[in-house]
């Protein structure tokens, strides 16, 4: 009896080593998502992203900025941070600021979910913002 509570207490202790490391550390697809991505294709239902513009994405371990800038002008057309959650392939963005055109005030607040697809330095975002279907194709940057 004594030989099995052994046993059972080292399979306990075992277990939340794990889990805990498990906890305490990025996964995988959290890692390969932090970085700096520039936008190199979008479609938003149909429609190509501007020509002559240059949008950058910088993500971190638990937040995320966007900026799309006319670099012959010197001048930003749209920005955007907040917060996110990457769970296996879903990836969402809690917007807290977002200004493009002044048309971000609807979303603000809100919750954004995309499916994300990373194979080596290229990162697929796929979805919808409202009833805009989105598929951006971004490029690391590092």
């Amino acid at each position: 009896m004594k030989r099995l509570l052994v046993y059972a207490a080292a399979m306990i202790v075992a277990v939340a080593t794990f889990a805990w490391a498990e906890l305490g550390s990025p996964t995988k697809g959290h890692d390969a998502i932090v970085g700096t991505w520039k936008l190199e294709s979008a479609d938003y239902s149909g429609q190509s992203k501007a020509t002559g513009t240059i949008q950058i994405k910088m993500i971190s371990k638990s937040r995320y900025l966007w900026v799309e800038y006319d670099p012959a002008k010197n001048k930003t057309l749209g920005s955007g941070a907040g917060s996110y959650v990457l769970n296996g392939n879903s990836y969402t963005e809690h917007v807290e600021l977002l200004d493009v055109s002044g048309q971000g005030d609807a979303s603000v607040g809100k919750d954004l979910t995309f499916t994300v697809k990373i194979e080596g330095d290229t990162l697929t975002q796929t979805g919808k913002i409202g009833q805009i279907d989105l598929k951006e194709t971004w490029k690391r940057m590092e």
